[in-house]
């Protein structure tokens, strides 16, 4: 279903909520919404559900808005749109209870066969005779969404639908996720996990302070952000400040006594170079390539990061993280207070004007 905001506001208590938002959904595919908390990413949520409506500007659901649809229509309307909130609401009653309610109340029979089927899908095959308020709250969850799967929706709207849950309760909900907008159903995910936002986003729209200030691929949010705060939020593992300098046509960012080449065409001024960690090599020995950057330094940490560890090492008081394999750090017995080189490219430095 083609979902676009158009210029809504709402206000609640004399505070802006959302501050004149625009967005367009991407069709078939999981729609990412993140932000800090506040920005007004449920409110946006529950106003594109219909739970809510705006003071000022419009929701289109194929072109028609809402607010100017007949009652029967909405109610039709209402019908395609799946909500999932944070909180798992479930009914009175047992599981299978809470599975044929929904086709209860529109009249469609729904196969028995089916619904067992879906909750062999979400990991609850045996528990349509429990109670449902007694299942725990990832089970709770999948419930939730199980209910709302049953019905075939158009659009789903996911309000950090993982969060605080079991892990086996998140890869289940996030393997469904795939599997819905695989299906050609739009997807809406607000959620505050970046890792699962990379995992499973098509489309990325970062809220602050109740606008939309970018919407577009997830590489201009996690590897080239256009501006400081949604590398900030985006939890860039290096954020380096300084100053820009040049010699003829080389440019370099002043920062802590590190000298770092960069491409940029900024001609000077303060600045901000990001880096992913994984761009970052080490080694035990200085590499001579076209990297360009190459610094000796100290490791002040080694962390556990499940299959692949993060490595600080720093460099004239600069402090630089890198990603390495666990067989490449044993390889080099990497520890702490163990001198080492990293290395990388001056393309791989993204530079913010700050």
């Amino acid at each position: 279903m083609e979902t676009i905001v158009k210029c809504v506001t709402k206000t609640f208590d004399r505070n802006v909520i959302l501050d004149g938002v625009d967005m367009e959904l991407q069709a078939g595919a999981v729609n990412v919404i993140i932000g800090p908390n506040g920005a007004g990413k449920t409110t946006l949520l529950r106003i594109m559900g219909l739970l809510e409506k705006p003071d000022r500007g419009v929701v289109l659901f194929d072109g028609q808005p809402a607010e100017k649809l007949r009652s029967r229509q909405k109610t039709a309307l209402r019908r395609k749109i799946a909500f999932v909130f944070q909180h798992p609401l479930t009914l009175e009653g047992d599981v299978m209870r809470n599975m044929t309610y929904g086709p209860r109340v529109r009249n469609r029979r729904v196969d028995n066969n089916i619904i067992m089927a879906m909750l062999h899908k979400v990991g609850l095959a045996g528990k349509e005779d429990q109670e449902a308020k007694k299942l725990s709250g990832g089970e709770k969850q999948r419930l939730q969404l199980a209910r709302v799967m049953l019905l075939e929706p158009e659009l789903y709207l996911l309000d950090e639908p993982t969060a605080n849950l079991d892990p086996l309760s998140t890869r289940t909900i996030e393997t469904l996720i795939t599997e819905i907008a695989g299906a050609g159903k739009t997807v809406v995910l607000s959620t505050h996990n970046l890792v699962q936002a990379r995992l499973l986003g098509h489309k990325f729209f970062f809220m602050k302070e109740g606008r939309i200030v970018y919407q577009g691929s997830g590489a201009e949010i996690f590897h080239r952000p256009i501006s400081l705060d949604i590398a900030e939020f985006a939890s860039a593992e290096n954020i380096i400040h300084g100053e820009i300098v040049g010699e003829g046509e080389t440019k370099f960012l002043q920062a802590n006594g590190l000298r770092l080449r960069v491409t940029t065409p900024l001609e000077g001024g303060r600045a901000a170079g990001v880096i992913r960690a994984e761009d970052i090599l080490i080694s035990r020995g200085p590499i001579v390539s076209s990297a360009r950057n190459c610094f000796k330094g100290v490791i002040t940490l080694v962390e556990e990061m499940g299959i692949i560890l993060s490595v600080a090492v720093e460099c004239q008081k600069q402090v630089l993280i890198s990603f390495i394999t666990r067989e490449s750090a044993q390889l080099m017995d990497l520890r702490p207070g163990q001198e080492v080189y990293v290395t990388f490219k001056s393309t791989a430095m993204h530079v913010i004007q700050v």
